[in-house]
Formats: structure tokens, C-alpha cells, sequence
């Protein structure tokens, strides 16, 4: 397990791979995203991992906007780039308040590329 301290003197837990991205890197991004005011962040999960598709994203966002989490979990794992490797990953967690939450997270293969938040979305 991996802590990681909050601006706010708390602590959350995250664990240190969600399904091929590291967490640490992805609870970092998540608290630096002001927008919904997350501190902490428990129960961290992957739901579903694929190639990214750029095109496929606006799709995937209305998906997690309509809560059709059975639609997204049916969505191939898309196509392979023959030069570079692009990664979504889909990730629920919770906040300190107990609010629930979906993200979605870019990763490439390239070495000094950190997983990345996208898109933060309420899922209460």
C-alpha cells in the first residue's frame, strides 16, 4: 500500500497498481484536480482497460454520463497503434466524503509518460 499525503494534513491509501496504471500516480493527478474538491481517495478499482481510440472517447464519456456501465464493459479493448502505444483506463473510487466517482486515465507506453486523469466524473 502506498500513502500519500493530502494538502490538508489527511492521508488516503491507494494501491500501487490499478490494473497496469500505478496508482500513486493516478491518486496524485486525481487530488490535483481541484474541481470536486477530493482530498482522499479509497477503494481505487479498474473497470476497464483498452488501446486508446480517440475517436471511441466522446462514446465512452456519454457512457459514463448516462451511468451505462454495462454498455462500456461490453466496448472491445480497441486496436493496437503498429508504432505507439496509447492506454484508457476507466478507474472508480471514493472520496473522503464517501461519494462516489468515475475517471478516465491515459497512459502510453513511453517511459517518462505518468498516467494522467482526463476526465472526473460524479457517480452518486
Amino acid at each position: 500500500m502506498v500513502r500519500i499525503p493530502c494538502n490538508k494534513g489527511h492521508n488516503q491509501v491507494s494501491k500501487p497498481q490499478v490494473a497496469g496504471v500505478e496508482g500513486f500516480y493516478v491518486v496524485r493527478s486525481i487530488l490535483a484536480d481541484k474541481t470536486f474538491g477530493i482530498t482522499e481517495v479509497a477503494n481505487l478499482r479498474s473497470i476497464k482497460s483498452m488501446f486508446l481510440e480517440r475517436d471511441r472517447y466522446p462514446l465512452i464519456v456519454s457512457l459514463i454520463r448516462d451511468k451505462d456501465l454495462n454498455e462500456l464493459m461490453k466496448m472491445p479493448e480497441g486496436t493496437k497503434h503498429p508504432t505507439f502505444q496509447e492506454y484508457l483506463e476507466v478507474i472508480q473510487f471514493k472520496s473522503q466524503d464517501g461519494l462516489n466517482f468515475i475517471a478516465t486515465v491515459y497512459d502510453s507506453i513511453e517511459l517518462w509518460q505518468d498516467p494522467q486523469i482526463i476526465d472526473i466524473f460524479p457517480f452518486d
